[in-house]
């Protein structure tokens, strides 16, 4: 369900109306959309990729899915996978954009936004320095990294991704 505004709203108006929902929405500024269920294959992959980013952590990066919400300059959005490193957490809260690392698992509904205005949104988190788009039918990796305040997607697919923090994320262990 998208549902088209009346009036713009502001970042404060939609993190209030959506607060008092029974169930998650994004907003692309200015539109509000209902986040739905995924497949299984969609899940698996969500859930290695998490539990990969979460085991290499360490101590100064946090790991979490698809439940905190990252504010962007025009939207907010809930990826899939997000890893947060060296920024102070509002443990209580449910938005944040400090993201370091963003990850979005494709599927048939979400390919063109997470192709498309994703990659421009997400460009607009400061610390973002990496955004990834797990393909679970081609079973790829599309790395996009932050050059010159732009997120640039990488020319050619590896079978492992070196993360800014450190670890390692492999097409292996991403589709297990």
């Amino acid at each position: 369900m998208s549902t088209v505004l009346t009036e713009p709203w502001t970042l404060t108006d939609f993190l209030a109306w959506e607060r008092q929902q029974d169930r998650p929405f994004e907003w692309d500024g200015v539109n509000v959309i209902a986040m739905t269920g995924g497949s299984f294959r969609h899940g698996a992959v969500v859930g290695n990729i998490y539990a990969s980013l979460h085991r290499q952590a360490g101590e100064r990066c946090h790991a979490f899915v698809e439940n905190i919400k990252v504010a962007t300059a025009t939207s907010v959005r809930y990826p899939d996978v997000l890893l947060i490193c060296d920024a102070t957490i509002d443990w209580d809260g449910d938005v944040t954009n400090a993201a370091t690392v963003i990850v979005e698992v494709l599927s048939p509904s979400t390919h063109h936004v997470d192709l498309g205005e994703k990659v421009a949104e997400y460009a607009t988190v400061a610390g973002l320095q990496m955004y990834i788009v797990a393909d679970p039918l081609a079973k790829t990796l599309r790395v996009y990294r932050r050059e010159s305040g732009a997120l640039v997607p990488d020319e050619t697919p590896t079978p492992s991704v070196a993360l800014p923090h450190g670890g390692i994320l492999t097409v292996a262990e991403a589709f297990a």
